[in-house]
């Protein structure tokens, strides 16, 4: 019998953290004054969660261009 790995596609905002390279804190005070810096989340009853395609979105609309303005001081 072969053993099926399975990837989670919600991730707990612990894992969301360790997967962005971002502190749990940083994740909950975005979420908790909802802004547009913090990656989108599914709420499931009580408990957050966050779809690994929202938070490569969020990675993607955050990447620097070469000549970007983004890149000026």
């Amino acid at each position: 019998m072969d053993s099926i790995s399975i990837v989670p596609r919600l991730l707990t905002v612990r894992d969301a953290a360790r997967y962005l390279g971002v502190s749990t804190s940083y994740l909950n005070q975005g979420r908790l004054d909802g802004l547009s810096k913090s990656p989108g989340f599914v709420r499931l009853g009580r408990c957050v969660r966050y779809d690994v395609r929202d938070l490569d979105a969020w990675i993607e609309a955050r990447r620097a261009r070469c000549g970007s303005n983004s890149l000026r001081a």
